[in-house]
């Protein structure tokens, strides 16, 4: 029997649709609704991480690889995951990206958030973890505490076991003394051979190679326990059981040349500015001074850098500082805030709009950027030998970027690849890493190689531009240990707390074109300084 598709059944049929057609439409609108929400939650994400409003709204391949990693980080929480993966997350982000993330993770909307993250800024750890996961010898370790606990109980077990190494060492002095008397008596041909002296010598002798192990605890294990475990289960022996000494050591080649009189600073800024623009005349340097200091006085920015757009506004006004062979300074501030600015008129790469800079007329100036370890980019099937040697060669007759003798010049067209091999090996280059394309090195290892590249000029004043990135935990206490016996001037610009505050006697904060300085007399001081100025950065993202 057919249904019949009369008037009424019409009717039921259109009402059926204007139902699903005003669903329809009230889901769109809760659509746009949410989508309007979200837009809205993804702009203000981006403008805690400084993003423009004209960088928010231009294609992704026109930001830079610092911005772009920015973007993922703010891409990662806007998803709402449930595990967080996180890979040096601080690597090519200033101090205020990675207070953001610090201060996001932390918050009350992510605390259900699982977040695994590999990181040597120890600051950073500090703050976000609540446990730790030490991968070492192949074994997994886990200790539920912070950062900074594992490092306390690190060194209190270092501590421990070096009193419990020193008391083992004299049982075994005992214990050998003991059997070295009972199997001289033993084999004496004065009389018959005692057997069992012998013997007492032999079980001494097995209980000597176990006398040293000990359980994570502090306690011993027991001799019949040991019988049950394979020799893969067995604990580490007392003296390796501390805590393990930075495997990468390498020293700065110390300053050279520098003719200053004692008390004389390498170089003064005196109420500079400077202002981005076009144009860009040069101005000869007038005759040096005698005090060694060649005043120099411009008037505009070197050619090829952009104008401040559309703002006219000096990048950095009256600066007033000075450096020396024994200057110790960081430098820290906001992406935009005129850090890159006052690196470049130091290292003598921009020329002051206004004001005066003086510098000793043999001052050398190195700079190593992370820039510089991209470069090598170009250089890749080159071996590390090949590629400081053709740089030497390159660059004959010429120092560092501030002028003066370069000590590189025509000795580094006489150096011989031995000597090379030589030089490189004191920044942990030695064997295969020398000579193996620079391509296979890892990203630590080509930062290594910049850095000795740099050094080979044998600089008085050393700029470091985020010297971390690229580093792991042992290559950065060895550049630490290395600044520390440094004997010429260090400016780094960086925001890892740990690494500045372990060579800084100065912070210098870069804000609205300004230059603030702070002298500490110890570590203990650098990190109150440091703290404040993070406190008033996370200040502005609570009150955001």
């Amino acid at each position: 029997m057919a249904i019949s598709e009369g008037p009424c059944h019409r009717r039921l049929v259109l009402c059926a649709q204007a139902t699903y057609l005003g669903e329809l439409y009230e889901r769109l609108e809760e659509l746009e609704a949410s989508t309007a929400e979200q837009s809205l939650r993804a702009r203000r994400m981006l403008r805690e991480l400084r993003f423009t409003r004209e960088m928010i709204d231009a294609p992704v391949s026109t930001l830079s690889g610092g911005w772009r990693t920015r973007l993922s980080l703010a891409r990662c929480l806007f998803a709402a995951p449930d595990v967080l993966l996180l890979d040096e997350p601080t690597n090519h982000i200033d101090l205020r990206g990675a207070l953001w993330l610090q201060h996001q993770l932390l918050s009350e909307e992510w605390a259900r958030l699982i977040t695994v993250c590999v990181s040597h800024d120890r600051a950073f750890l500090d703050a976000i973890c609540t446990d730790v996961i030490v991968f070492a010898d192949k074994r997994l370790t886990y200790h539920h505490c912070s950062y900074g606990g594992y490092l306390d109980g690190e060194s209190q077990a270092a501590s421990r076991n070096a009193s419990h190494a020193a008391a083992v060492g004299k049982q075994v002095d005992k214990q050998k003394a003991f059997i070295a008397k009972q199997k001289a008596a033993g084999s004496s041909t004065k009389k018959a051979a005692d057997d069992n002296k012998l013997r007492q010598a032999k079980e001494r002798e097995k209980k000597l190679e176990r006398l040293s192990y000990t359980r994570e605890s502090g306690g011993r294990f027991k001799t019949h326990s040991l019988a049950k475990v394979g020799v893969h289960a067995l604990p580490d022996k007392v003296g390796s059981a501390q805590r393990r000494q930075p495997v990468l050591r390498f020293s700065l080649p110390q300053p050279t040349g520098y003719r200053g009189p004692d008390g004389i600073p390498a170089l003064t800024f005196d109420h500079v500015s400077f202002t981005y623009s076009a144009a860009t005349p040069s101005c000869p340097a007038p005759a040096g001074s005698s005090d060694g200091l060649d005043p120099v006085i411009a008037s505009s920015a070197p050619a090829g850098i952009p104008a401040v757009a559309g703002t006219g506004r000096p990048v950095l006004s009256a600066v007033t500082l000075q450096l020396g062979l024994g200057s110790r300074v960081a430098i820290v501030g906001q992406n935009g805030a005129g850090k890159t600015t006052l690196v470049e008129l130091i290292a003598g790469n921009l020329t002051a709009s206004a004001g005066e800079v003086r510098r000793h007329h043999s001052l050398r100036i190195a700079t190593v950027s992370q820039h510089q370890t991209e470069r090598l980019r170009h250089h890749l099937d080159k071996t590390a030998v090949d590629f400081v040697m053709d740089e030497l060669r390159e660059n004959v007759g010429g120092g560092g970027g501030g002028g003066g003798e370069g000590a590189g010049g025509w000795e580094g067209m006489r150096v011989k690849p031995q000597d090379m091999l030589n030089y490189l090996g004191g920044f942990g280059l030695s064997g295969d890493l020398a000579t193996i394309p620079i391509g296979m090195l890892s990203g630590g290892q080509k930062a290594r190689l910049t850095l000795a590249r740099t050094m080979w000029d044998h600089p008085h004043l050393l700029i470091l531009d985020e010297p971390t990135n690229h580093l792991d935990s042992d290559a950065l206490e060895a550049l630490q240990l290395a600044l520390g016996g440094f004997q010429g001037g260090i400016v780094a610009v960086s925001h890892s707390a740990d690494f500045l505050a372990s060579f800084s006697k100065e912070l210098w904060i870069v804000d609205r074109a300004r230059v603030s300085i702070h002298h500490t007399e110890n570590e203990a001081d650098f990190d109150a300084a440091y703290s404040q100025y993070c406190d008033t950065i996370l200040a502005e993202f609570s009150l955001g």
